[in-house]
């Protein structure tokens, strides 16, 4: 949490807060004479875009959960953890997309749920700024996949993000069902 204020501190208060993006965090309220900024970033260890895919390999292998056999609830439920409690350094924008379909790439066709967090760095321009730590867990198709369609979710887009994957058809369809493959990566775009 930074806390940048101009003038005197009245009295201080603890309470919970949504802040940016609905991420929960404590932090102290205190009423000023004047004006006060007051912006969350997610607590924990702090990362570049390009360490992210080390750095949620070792942040699920200390809760115990080996992302190579994981099933769609233990890899997104850690993905969207690893989200609140650790943060991009030099981002402008670090966001979670939540996506689903069924696609053919040039393997094959599968049907896929994929977890994305979205990484723009403030000192690089254009598409140069753009990254992603993808999870994807991919199905061979079937007509109840393949009629699930296919669509995503931006973070911003949902008031609770969380509670959207977790209640959304193609997650209930396979959130215990071992995957045919499980992709995990980090790219520039």
């Amino acid at each position: 949490m930074k806390l940048r204020h101009h003038g005197h501190w009245n009295f201080g208060t603890r309470c919970t807060s949504n802040c940016e993006r609905g991420v929960k965090r404590e932090i102290f309220l205190f009423i000023f004479v004047s004006a006060t900024t007051i912006t969350c970033q997610p607590q924990g260890r702090r990362m570049k875009p390009a360490e992210s895919l080390k750095a949620f390999q070792d942040f699920t292998a200390s809760k115990g959960i080996d992302l190579n056999a994981s099933t769609p609830r233990e890899g997104i439920e850690a993905m969207l953890e690893f989200r609140a409690q650790a943060a991009c350094v030099a981002c402008s924008d670090d966001m979670l997309l939540y996506q689903w379909g069924t696609y053919d790439w040039g393997n094959g066709k599968y049907f896929e749920l994929d977890i994305t967090r979205q990484f723009i760095e403030a000192e690089l321009e254009d598409d140069d700024a753009i990254s992603q730590l993808s999870l994807t867990y991919k199905y061979q198709p079937s007509a109840e996949l393949d009629a699930l369609g296919t669509s995503n979710c931006w973070e911003d887009a949902t008031p609770d993000f969380r509670r959207f994957i977790l209640t959304s058809a193609p997650f209930i369809s396979v959130a215990d069902a071992k995957a045919d493959q499980i992709d995990l990566r980090h790219s520039y775009v």
